[in-house]
This record gives structure tokens, sequence and C-alpha cells, in this order.
């Protein structure tokens, strides 16, 4: 089954499936148009026609991470679709910044993983998560719109953190107080 589901670029995202062969898979609806394409995750072409066997943009299908282990947590943010897994982050994007089967990339964001599917939140326009080494966001390049992670626990509280019991730091619940926004 999958423990990650997100809606994204006019479809839905389904990941987390532990057994090999689709641990490192993100699979997608082809674009939502009807109910009926919710759980529709192929193209609309026979792939062993002779004729018509091509993908097209509104098909589904799915993404290989490449060295993704353990992937819990999908997060849209903007133009992208984040992959938090135990040992990193990635990043799924349209070559336009419109995410098409034809014509999209996948590039590693952090080698810092998730804890867990709790560990994580996205919390007014910015994505936070606990890793087993600290507390970590995502930062933005205005120049060039590369995606960094960046600790925000090693400068402030990076001492309490490594104060806590290592199988206590493996299994965080992080909450986000809106009204005093921390």
């Amino acid at each position: 089954r999958f423990s990650t589901v997100a809606s994204f670029a006019g479809r839905m995202w389904f990941s987390g499936v532990g057994s090999s062969g689709l641990s490192d898979k993100v699979m997608f609806t082809r674009v939502i148009r009807n109910a009926a394409d919710f759980g529709t995750l192929y193209q609309e072409a026979d792939p062993t026609s002779e004729e018509q066997s091509d993908l097209i943009d509104t098909d589904g299908g799915e993404v290989v991470i490449s060295g993704a282990r353990g992937i819990n947590t999908l997060v849209p943010v903007g133009a992208s679709l984040l992959v938090f897994a135990r040992n990193g982050v990635w990043r799924i994007y349209g070559i336009d910044d419109v995410f098409k089967p034809t014509g999209f990339a996948v590039s590693r964001v952090s080698d810092v993983g998730v804890a867990g599917s709790e560990s994580i939140i996205y919390a007014e326009g910015t994505v936070i998560w606990w890793s087993t080494s600290g507390i970590y966001t995502l930062q933005t390049s205005e120049v060039s719109g590369s995606i960094t992670a960046a600790s925000m626990s090693i400068s402030t509280i990076q001492t309490f953190w490594d104060s806590i019991a290592p199988e206590r730091r493996a299994t965080p619940t992080t909450v986000y107080d809106k009204r005093n926004q921390r």
C-alpha cells in the first residue's frame, strides 16, 4: 500500500511502497478530468502498439528516484514535487516549470533524509523536517532557483538536539503552532 499521497500538476501522486521493485518509485495518474482518472496510473496509448505507443502530456506513469530508500512523504511546493526519503530529498519538476511525462527532471536536493512521515511540516510556505542529525529547512536561491537544505538547529539548539537519545530522534512528531508562528 502507498504510505504517501499528494496532489501536484493536476494529478494524484503515490509512493511509499516498501516492497522491492517499488520502493524507489513515485507513481502519478493521468491529468484528472473526472473521477475515473484518480486511479489511472497508465498511459492512454498501448505501449506495445506499432501504430501509436508514444507518451502524451496527459498520461499517467512513474518516476524512478534513483538511490531513494524509504520514501515516506511527498510535498508539492510551487512548480516542484519534493520527495522525502530516509536517505535524502529529491525534487521532481517540469523542464519549463510544468510537469509533463514527456519532459521532466529529477534532482537530488539533499542527502539529509527525514526521520519519518510525522517529522515533516509545511508551514507558511516553508518545509521543515527532523532528520536523525538535526532540524532542516529548504532554501531557494533567488538567482538560480536551485533548492538546498539548511540546518535550523546547528546554530541554535544543536547541543540540546545531540543530548536526545538516538532512538527518540528516529521517531519525532513535528507540530506547528500557527497562532504563535513557531
